[in-house]
This record gives structure tokens, C-alpha cells and sequence, in this order.
């Protein structure tokens, strides 16, 4: 008996520490920073783009005077309730609701009537008050302050974007994306929420290592002190930890999109495609050929059926697949290239140009960084781009 308490004491040790070291393997495995330095540039590249064109439209949308003008922002900003879902259908006194404190003297003073007004609940009844929220643009008043905050975050993101002092300017991208998108919160969508996402990790990992002007003043220092010039940047913990993060995360926003699909009766009978092809708020059904071929659809059944139910069941299994089989090297590059079709198809049939290729460059970083080493060594000089172990 106790010959085999202790074995099933040390088979249960083992398993522990096999569990350990696949957890640490997972997250703390060296990894080659030149994926790292890949969506930098493409970050940085689509964050440029966003804001030259935010520039057509800066006043409008970011000024004092603006669509959302600064009272409106300061009062979204400083006093937008957040109230919990109820625990029961039943109806419930604010005191029934677990964890919440009802604060009676919230509901006293000269300012409550015009609260209550304009927000429909009584302030005492909100969980807490305000966004938490940072932008320059809140605070600027005149045009010439507006504009040179514009052209400074250019800058910023154009040293970013070629990997000059990086470490610095990627915490200042990071900054810079978050000024724009909590200004007009009320315009935020995919596309921001993922470079947030991007900048945040590129801002973690060591994304200057590679691909930047950083990796050749280093190797010209090193020239200069007379020491070996390296061949290549060594893998570093902090640019797997880096990958991992942004890959787990990109699985779970896609399982949560899968799993949201599911509550939606059009993408149980298969119409789901047909909404989005037909929407003329997205699509570009200005083009006769793209309406040509959505009356070719629908006058066919067989082919509709085959195209939106089919293109329905897709979308659904790679969401919900995506994330599970992705780790798994015989599935890594099938569910990579089908994720670079869907969106593909979103950037054509919905316009959603910047997202998807934001979400395409995501979807790059599950894959070994071998081809990309292969391709590039052949394209650069040594000094711009080294390969590097897997």
C-alpha cells in the first residue's frame, strides 16, 4: 500500500511539473523579434494612414467646435452613469441589487434635476460616474494648438513606424492612438479597438530589435567601437512573451465572435452574408458589376445557397475553430490562410481596409517566422534583417 501511495505520489509530481514547464514553455520561450518588427511597420503604417486622413477632417471632428464639441465630451467624460444588469426579472429596490451601494445623498443638491434630466436615472442609483479617459484634444482651444498636436503625433508615429528610439516611441504611439480614439469614443469600431491592441503589445515586446533604424545604430555603434558587428538580434523571453499575449488574446476575440454569431437567428438559416453583401451603407453596390453579380446570386438558388450559406458556415466554423486548432502546427497555416480570406472578403465586400489588415497581420503572428526570414534575407542587407532561431 505504501509502495503505491509513494508511486502515485510521484506520478502526480511529475504530471505538475510537466504541467509547469509547458506553462512556462508556452509563455517564456525565446522568440525572434522579427515578427515583431513586421507589425510594427504595418501597425505603424495603417496608424499613419488613419491619421493623415483624420487630418481632412481634424476641426470637425477633434476641435472645440466639434460634432462632439468639448462641453458635450467633458460632460460624456465626467458624468455617464454605469448601472449593472439587474440580478432577477423582477423587479428590484436599489438596495435588492448585490454589491451595489445606494447613496441617498447623491440625490440631493442643486445639480441633481438636471442629471436626472438628462441621463433618465436618478444619480444615487448609478454603480459609479464618468469614462475614464485621456486625450489633449478634451483641452485644445485654438486651431493652431489643434494642429500642431496633429502634426506631433505624426511624427511620432513616423519614427515609430521606422523603429527610431522605439522603446520610447512606441509607449508614444500608443498614447497617440488612445488620444484620438477617446476623443470621438462615440466613433470607435473594430479597427481602433484592434491597433489599440497591437500597439499595446508592440509596446511590451521589444519591436525595435528588428526592421529599424535602432538595429543599425546599434550594429554602426558597435562598428565604430571596434566590436563584431552581430549577425543577427538574439531571441528574447520579451518578444515571446509579446506574441503569446497577442496571440491568446486574437483567439478569444474570435471565439467571442463566434459564440455571439450563435445567439443570431441569420446565422443559423444561412442569411447572415446575404446582409452584409446587400447593405449599401458598406458594399460597393455604386459598382455595376458588384450589383450584377448579387442579381446573378439571387436569381440563382442553388448558387445563393451554395455562396451565403457556405460562406455563413465558414465564417462560423473558423471562429469558433480558429481559436482550438490554430495551436496545433498541421492546422496553424489552413486556419491562418482561411482567416487571411475572410478578411480579404470583409475588405472587399465591406470596405473595411485598415481592419482587415490589421487583423490579417494578427493572424501572420501564429506562424513560424522561418518564411519570413527566408524572404527577407533575400530582399535586405544583413544589417536590416538576420535570421534568427525558432
Amino acid at each position: 500500500m505504501t509502495s503505491f501511495l509513494f508511486t502515485l505520489w510521484s506520478d502526480l509530481l511529475d504530471r505538475a511539473h510537466a504541467v509547469r514547464d509547458g506553462w512556462a514553455q508556452f509563455w517564456f520561450s525565446p522568440a525572434d523579434p522579427l515578427m515583431l518588427g513586421v507589425l510594427r511597420i504595418g501597425t505603424g503604417l495603417v496608424l499613419l494612414w488613419v491619421i493623415l486622413a483624420t487630418g481632412r477632417m481634424l476641426p470637425t471632428m477633434y476641435g472645440p467646435d466639434a460634432w462632439i464639441d468639448q462641453e458635450t465630451a467633458r460632460i460624456l467624460r465626467e458624468q455617464t452613469p454605469y448601472i449593472p444588469p439587474l440580478p432577477t426579472w423582477e423587479p428590484t429596490g436599489p438596495d435588492d441589487r448585490p454589491g451595489i451601494v445606494y447613496q441617498p445623498e447623491l440625490n440631493q443638491g442643486p445639480g441633481v434635476d438636471d442629471y436626472s434630466r438628462r441621463w433618465n436615472i436618478w444619480p444615487g442609483y448609478a454603480y459609479s460616474m464618468g469614462q475614464l479617459q485621456f486625450s489633449p484634444y478634451f483641452h485644445l482651444k485654438t486651431s493652431p494648438g489643434l494642429w500642431t498636436t496633429h502634426v506631433l503625433s505624426l511624427i511620432i508615429v513616423v519614427l515609430f513606424t521606422a523603429g527610431v528610439w522605439t522603446r520610447v516611441t512606441s509607449v508614444l504611439a500608443w498614447i497617440v492612438a488612445l488620444a484620438y480614439i477617446h476623443r470621438v469614443s462615440s466613433a470607435l469600431f473594430g479597427m481602433d479597438t484592434m491597433m489599440a491592441l497591437l500597439l499595446l503589445y508592440l509596446m511590451i515586446g521589444p519591436s525595435g530589435d528588428s526592421l529599424s533604424f535602432d538595429r543599425l545604430w546599434t550594429n554602426r555603434q558597435r562598428k565604430i567601437a571596434g566590436l563584431p558587428i552581430l549577425d543577427r538580434p538574439e531571441p528574447s523571453e520579451m518578444a515571446g512573451v509579446a506574441l503569446r499575449l497577442l496571440q491568446v488574446h486574437f483567439a478569444l476575440i474570435y471565439f467571442a465572435a463566434g459564440t455571439s454569431k450563435l445567439q443570431g437567428p441569420s446565422w443559423w438559416n444561412g442569411t447572415a452574408i446575404w446582409q452584409t453583401l446587400a447593405n449599401y451603407e458598406f458594399t460597393p453596390e455604386r459598382f455595376p458589376g458588384y450589383t450584377a453579380m448579387l442579381r446573378l446570386l439571387a436569381e440563382n438558388r442553388w448558387g445563393w445557397e451554395l455562396f451565403h450559406t457556405g460562406g455563413t458556415l465558414f465564417t462560423l466554423f473558423l471562429e469558433l475553430g480558429f481559436p482550438f486548432l490554430v495551436w496545433y502546427r498541421s492546422w496553424r497555416w489552413f486556419c491562418v490562410l482561411c482567416a487571411l480570406a475572410l478578411h480579404t472578403g470583409i475588405s472587399i465586400t465591406m470596405g473595411l481596409h485598415s481592419f482587415s489588415v490589421l487583423m490579417g497581420l494578427i493572424a501572420l503572428s501564429f506562424t513560424d517566422p522561418a518564411w519570413l526570414r527566408s524572404w527577407f534575407v533575400k530582399q535586405l542587407p544583413e544589417s536590416v534583417v538576420e535570421p534568427a532561431t525558432t
